[in-house]
């Protein structure tokens, strides 16, 4: 007996002596474990990393040792080995300066953002879920680095560098979801990305031609949603996350639920989303001088047989603005070996329809509305991929992934006049199908290659018809895009290459070219509507896009970098073959000799570090556009104008202009004002001339920007932060084109600001509240471009759990 509590107490003491060496390193605010944080002594002899619980046995080092737990996210901490025993749970706080963040969306291979002379800007899942976005254009607005704008609650186009729609790039999971009728005014696709299953998102400004081809002139946004993850000893594993939020100015109700399930070498990852909006409600307070201006005093109601307007009780509220969506994704990954993965991923998006709200607050020369009906249809987008990926050197590669993709996605268009008999649809079906392959390949110490291919064909089908609102009657219609079908293929092979110089890689050059290849085929079929002079319209494009620059990760914290690329967009079918009326009293009618656009960029970069403390930046850029595609008018058959749905129309066209400019400034400062306290904010100003006629480029959005105030305490997470936008003047809209001056005041778009408070507190472990106020002083403003008024006072809810 004596033996047996002998060999007890010697147990007992070996349980807390191992007990006492493993240490616990948490979130400080939403104490979830920190994975792969280093923990290293003084001289740096030994180290060991947190494990996936957050975990990790420090009994490597020396009890003399003093040791520092650090994270690519989250600031240093310092503590002796004792001390850490002692404690055995250490909290870290997330900091706003990340120096050693690593982005994929450069070269598609994970790299150094210091190490590349683009600008680049991030958000990762914790972020996402911190901001509560409704939508993805909502997540891209509350960085304070994109400008966004909206036609409608359901939509977000965001620009970059005075670039938007088809002239910047979209891609989810390495496959770019830029169609063959991606238009070249404003475009709500983003908003099928579903923000809430998002890993990260990542910006790079500028233009991507070289890595992304065709369309990627103001930049790339680059969307990673989450992979499943695998069974650390093989055995089953199940896991997931929930959440449900409420919001007051659109009545808004969104629920998302995760599932990850692993087992072997196998493992899946589910995400349901709905949401549902009602009528938007905007602010109270106009800006000065224009009390009332977007008001909402009378809405279209289909009554009894007939069109009626009908007196809005409260004009901040813009009737025709709610809609409802759904978003699914499934992964499925298996890994038979550690150097090979293989993954299905599959999404699909589809909504209610969509108010175009800005249609609906238009009204005629009686005040009556314009429009009885001006909805998108439900928008559908499915997206099946398959990948594969490759690790370990071979004579080709160090790594390689291999992409194939399908995307088939649907738009409609529904239209009528107010007491018009004709309901218009106009339905468009889109089919992708692409392969991407690109491989890694270091040659010695101080070389990467990067090379790859991509192969994309793309087939459109437009089809329209009218209904009789009053007796069925179903009657033939213009449709949108050629009716005999419009097919475009592309072919391109590319090459960079990165040299590290110098013992300390303190310098880096990188060079890389693009050749591509694109071919556009569309019919026109039925003559009755449009009796064109031509039957068929034909595009060979081709094109050597190219890119060049450096970073200079100087001494005592400077950063210097610089970059000339060149970037190119051949014309698509929406360009080509599309019968639009983009603003009243005007159409646009296809134009088969448009060419391609070029832009030719150069920035420079400049960036203070010091002590990870205080960190400057600013980003200077200037890009020349030649064979710019621009709206002018225009005439058909020796006409100016044509009968478009039974109106008399202006006839406008897509021409190319012969030059213009566009340039601006970019600015970041962020700051840590005390451990538990930060501070960041963003600017950015940005012009743009067509300078062979001397007028503005549209899509130039005004000076933009955002500050916000961090607090990290214990379980709880606060941000303050004001968003503002400047004039945008009269004299600064372009005659033509996308800006929507008839959205705006006689004046131009004013200048607006919003004040802004999130919050979040860890209940427990599992559970988590967050709230916020937005546009806390009731503000009444308007995006520019934009002809839907933002969100009045906002209250939002959302409750997180997680198993």
């Amino acid at each position: 007996m004596r033996h047996l509590c002998c060999l007890l107490l010697f147990m007992g003491v070996c349980w807390q002596t191992i007990q006492a060496q493993t240490i616990l390193v948490l979130d400080k605010a939403e104490q979830k474990p920190v994975v792969g944080a280093l923990i290293i002594n003084q001289q740096e002899s030994r180290q060991v990393l947190t494990n996936s619980k957050g975990k990790a046995d420090l009994a490597v080092f020396s009890d003399q040792d003093t040791l520092t737990i650090r994270h690519t996210t989250y600031l240093p901490l310092r503590r002796t080995k004792q001390q850490l025993a002692d404690i055995q749970t250490v909290e870290l706080t997330e900091k706003v300066i990340n120096l050693e963040e690593i982005v994929f969306s450069a070269n598609k291979f994970a790299e150094l953002r210091t190490d590349l002379p683009h600008k680049i800007e991030t958000v990762d899942a914790r972020r996402i879920a911190f901001y509560n976005p409704q939508n993805t254009g909502d997540l891209l607005r509350q960085t304070g680095h994109i400008f966004v704008q909206t036609s409608q609650m359901g939509g977000g186009s965001p620009v970059l560098r005075g670039f938007e729609a088809s002239r910047v790039l979209l891609v989810i999971d390495g496959v770019r979801m830029n169609n063959a009728i991606y238009r070249s005014g404003h475009l709500q696709n983003v908003i099928t990305i579903d923000p809430n299953v998002l890993e990260k998102a990542e910006v790079v400004f500028g233009p991507g031609s070289v890595i992304y081809g065709s369309d990627a002139l103001g930049g790339v946004m680059h969307f990673f949603t989450r992979n499943p993850t695998f069974s650390d000893d093989g055995q089953f594993k199940a896991s997931g996350s929930a959440f449900t939020r409420i919001s007051s100015a659109n009545s808004e109700w969104t629920g998302n639920a995760i599932v990850n399930l692993a087992v072997g070498k196998w493992a899946s990852l589910t995400s349901i989303t709905h949401k549902h909006f009602g009528e938007q409600r905007a602010g109270n307070v106009y800006p000065r001088g224009y009390h009332g201006i977007w008001a909402r005093t009378v809405y279209p109601a289909f009554l009894n047989g007939r069109d009626t307007a009908l007196v809005n009780p409260n004009p901040n509220l813009q009737k025709w603005s709610g809609y409802s969506q759904l978003d699914v994704l499934q992964k499925i990954a298996f890994q038979p070996h550690h150097d090979n993965r293989f993954m299905l991923n599959v999404q699909y998006s589809t909504s209610s329809e969509v108010p175009r709200t800005d249609r609906y607050g238009e009204y005629d020369n009686r005040g009556l509305p314009r429009w009885a009906v001006w909805d998108y249809g439900p928008q559908k987008r499915l997206l099946a991929s398959l990948r594969a990926d490759f690790l370990g050197e071979t004579e080709f590669y160090d790594k390689a992934s291999v992409i194939v993709a399908w995307q088939n996605i649907f738009e409609s268009r529904i239209t009528r006049r107010f007491g018009a008999a004709n309901r218009t649809h106009r339905e468009e079906t889109v089919n992708v199908f692409s392969v991407n392959a690109d491989l890694m390949k270091s040659i010695g110490d101080y070389h990467e290659l990067r090379y790859g291919l991509e192969i994309a064909h793309n087939d459109v089908q437009s089809v329209a018809y009218n209904i009789n609102v009053r007796n069925g009657a179903r009657t033939a219609a213009s449709t949108r895009y050629p009716d005999g079908g419009s097919q475009t293929q592309s072919f391109a092979l590319y090459l960079t290459h990165a040299w590290e110089v110098g013992s300390k890689r303190q310098m880096i050059f990188s060079q890389g070219l693009r050749y591509q290849y694109i071919t556009l085929d569309a019919r026109f079929v039925e003559r009755s509507f449009y009796p064109f002079p031509f039957d068929r319209a034909e595009q060979r494009n081709s094109a050597l896009t190219g890119n060049m620059g450096f970073a200079w990760n100087a001494s005592y914290g400077w950063r210097i970098s610089a970059m000339l690329s060149s970037g190119f967009r051949s014309p698509n079918v929406d360009d080509l073959g599309k019968i639009f009326d983009s603003t009243p009293g005007n159409v646009i009618l296809p134009n088969p000799n448009i060419r391609p656009e070029y832009v030719y960029n150069t920035e420079i970069t400049l960036s203070k570090n010091i002590q990870d403390r205080i960190f400057a930046e600013a980003t200077a850029f200037h890009a020349w556009f030649t064979n710019a595609l621009v709206v002018r008018n225009a005439q058909f058959n020796g006409q100016d104008s044509v009968m478009y749905d039974n109106r008399k129309s202006r006839v406008q066209t897509i021409t190319n202009a012969n030059r213009a400019v566009v340039y601006g400034l970019q600015a970041t400062l962020k700051m840590h004002l005390a451990e538990w306290l930060a501070m960041q904010s963003n600017l950015t100003w940005t012009r743009g001339r067509v300078t062979s006629e001397g007028v503005p480029l549209d899509h130039i959005p005004p000076l933009y920007g955002q500050t916000t105030l961090t607090a990290t305490r214990k379980k709880m997470r606060a941000e303050f932060w004001v968003q503002y936008n400047g004039w945008k003047r009269l004299a600064d809209y372009s005659p033509t084109g996308e800006d929507n001056l008839q959205y705006a005041t006689p004046d131009g778009m004013p200048a607006w600001a919003t004040l802004n408070l999130r919050t979040s507190y860890q209940l427990n472990r599992w559970i988590q509240l967050q709230g916020g106020i937005e546009n806390i002083t009731n503000q009444h403003y308007r995006l520019f471009a934009s002809g839907i008024s933002a969100p009045g006072r906002n209250f939002y809810a959302t409750l997180r759990a997680i198993f």
